[in-house]
């Protein structure tokens, strides 16, 4: 039986969108969207996030990984473009709102005239299979 599912982004990027909705297609009862999500997550058991953010975090982006409740989600996979001080400060909200970090994976987000790289894409494949065939045993 496939796992309940989620894969979302900050901030909106049309090429991580795209991106995003290419591994949905991947998974079973999985979907996508951007942070915060237009329907907030209930009882999913694996969500994926997609950050870029600098020194000092959107307030929207801050609540959201501090809303981040067992009830919302029990599994969170992060991969952000962002300084350690960030990435931490969003992690440490996310567990003491009530979910799990699985990993936390530095990536190169897609810029305004980059794409997402060969590398990257694969990367992100491989721990999110890794992580979701654990979680679906």
């Amino acid at each position: 039986m496939a796992i309940r599912m989620r894969f979302l982004h900050y901030p909106d990027n049309k090429k991580m969108s795209a991106f995003c909705q290419e591994l949905t297609a991947g998974y079973e009862n999985c979907k996508f969207d951007k942070v915060p999500p237009a329907y907030p997550s209930e009882r999913e058991r694996f969500t994926v996030i997609f950050i870029k953010a600098g020194k000092d975090p959107a307030n929207d982006l801050t609540m959201f990984c501090g809303g981040l409740t067992k009830d919302r989600t029990q599994n969170v996979l992060y991969f952000m473009d962002a300084p350690d001080a960030t990435v931490n400060s969003l992690v440490e909200m996310t567990e003491k709102a009530g979910a799990k970090v699985c990993d936390t994976v530095k990536i190169k987000y897609p810029g305004l005239f980059g794409g997402i790289s060969e590398d990257t894409k694969k990367t992100v494949t491989e721990a999110v299979a890794k992580y979701y065939a654990e979680l679906n045993n």
